[in-house]
Protein backbone atom coordinates (compact mmCIF):
# COMPACT_ATOMS: atom_id res chain seq x y z
CA UNK A 1 0.00 0.00 0.00
CA UNK A 2 2.86 2.41 0.53
CA UNK A 3 4.00 2.17 -2.90
CA UNK A 4 0.85 2.99 -4.26
CA UNK A 5 0.03 6.28 -1.73
CA UNK A 6 3.37 7.37 -2.87
CA UNK A 7 3.32 6.42 -6.45
CA UNK A 8 -0.09 8.54 -6.72
CA UNK A 9 1.56 11.35 -4.58
CA UNK A 10 4.04 11.27 -6.73
CA UNK A 11 1.96 11.40 -9.54
CA UNK A 12 -0.19 14.26 -8.63
CA UNK A 13 3.17 16.36 -7.30
CA UNK A 14 4.85 15.63 -10.71
CA UNK A 15 4.23 18.42 -13.34
CA UNK A 16 6.16 16.26 -16.19
CA UNK A 17 3.53 13.52 -16.07
CA UNK A 18 0.84 13.37 -18.20
CA UNK A 19 -1.41 11.11 -19.65
CA UNK A 20 -2.50 7.63 -17.79
CA UNK A 21 -0.03 6.33 -14.93
CA UNK A 22 -0.02 2.66 -14.34
CA UNK A 23 0.32 2.23 -10.80
CA UNK A 24 1.72 -1.49 -10.66
CA UNK A 25 4.75 -3.34 -9.72
CA UNK A 26 7.58 -2.70 -11.69
CA UNK A 27 8.43 -6.97 -11.93
CA UNK A 28 4.94 -8.45 -12.93
CA UNK A 29 4.63 -12.38 -12.36
CA UNK A 30 1.89 -14.96 -13.70
CA UNK A 31 -0.76 -15.81 -11.94
CA UNK A 32 0.53 -19.22 -10.57
CA UNK A 33 3.26 -17.64 -9.27
CA UNK A 34 0.93 -14.90 -7.14
CA UNK A 35 -0.52 -17.83 -5.46
CA UNK A 36 3.03 -19.33 -4.40
CA UNK A 37 3.99 -16.23 -3.17
CA UNK A 38 1.00 -15.43 -1.20
CA UNK A 39 1.31 -19.24 0.10
CA UNK A 40 4.83 -18.68 1.29
CA UNK A 41 3.95 -15.24 3.01
CA UNK A 42 1.14 -17.02 4.73
CA UNK A 43 2.67 -19.85 5.39
CA UNK A 44 -0.28 -21.74 3.92
CA UNK A 45 -0.30 -24.14 1.23
CA UNK A 46 -0.97 -23.50 -2.33
CA UNK A 47 -3.74 -25.20 -3.89
CA UNK A 48 -3.94 -27.01 -7.37
CA UNK A 49 -4.67 -24.88 -10.25
CA UNK A 50 -8.20 -24.35 -11.43
CA UNK A 51 -8.39 -25.95 -14.97
CA UNK A 52 -8.57 -23.51 -17.74
CA UNK A 53 -11.73 -25.46 -19.46
CA UNK A 54 -13.76 -24.08 -15.74
CA UNK A 55 -12.57 -20.83 -15.45
CA UNK A 56 -13.38 -20.73 -19.15
CA UNK A 57 -16.85 -21.94 -18.20
CA UNK A 58 -17.24 -19.63 -14.92
CA UNK A 59 -15.79 -16.33 -16.77
CA UNK A 60 -16.90 -16.62 -20.51
CA UNK A 61 -14.56 -14.57 -22.72
CA UNK A 62 -13.47 -12.53 -19.39
CA UNK A 63 -11.21 -15.41 -18.74
CA UNK A 64 -8.51 -14.64 -21.09
CA UNK A 65 -7.62 -11.69 -18.88
CA UNK A 66 -7.01 -14.38 -16.32
CA UNK A 67 -5.42 -16.98 -18.34
CA UNK A 68 -3.40 -15.02 -20.22
CA UNK A 69 -2.46 -12.51 -18.42
CA UNK A 70 -1.87 -8.56 -18.81
CA UNK A 71 1.91 -7.44 -18.98
CA UNK A 72 1.31 -3.63 -17.55
CA UNK A 73 4.02 -2.23 -16.14
CA UNK A 74 4.58 1.46 -14.47
CA UNK A 75 6.81 2.94 -17.39
CA UNK A 76 5.47 6.40 -16.83
CA UNK A 77 6.80 6.26 -13.22
CA UNK A 78 9.87 4.46 -13.48
CA UNK A 79 10.56 6.88 -16.44
CA UNK A 80 10.43 9.84 -13.98
CA UNK A 81 12.50 7.99 -11.76
CA UNK A 82 9.82 7.23 -9.12
CA UNK A 83 11.29 4.78 -6.66
CA UNK A 84 9.39 1.60 -5.54
CA UNK A 85 9.68 0.81 -1.40
CA UNK A 86 8.70 -3.00 -2.32
CA UNK A 87 9.81 -3.55 -5.80
CA UNK A 88 8.87 -7.28 -5.38
CA UNK A 89 5.80 -8.98 -4.75
CA UNK A 90 6.57 -11.11 -1.64
CA UNK A 91 8.39 -7.93 0.01
CA UNK A 92 5.06 -6.20 -0.52
CA UNK A 93 3.05 -8.76 0.92
CA UNK A 94 5.06 -9.30 3.80
CA UNK A 95 5.02 -5.78 4.45
CA UNK A 96 0.61 -5.49 3.96
CA UNK A 97 0.15 -9.07 5.57
CA UNK A 98 2.86 -10.01 8.17
CA UNK A 99 2.32 -7.69 11.07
Amino acid sequence: MEDVIQAIVFAIENNKLCGPVNVTSPSPIKMKDFGKIIGTVLHRPHWLPVPSFAMKMLLGQKSALVLEGQHVVPKVLMEEGFEFKFPILQSALEDLLVK
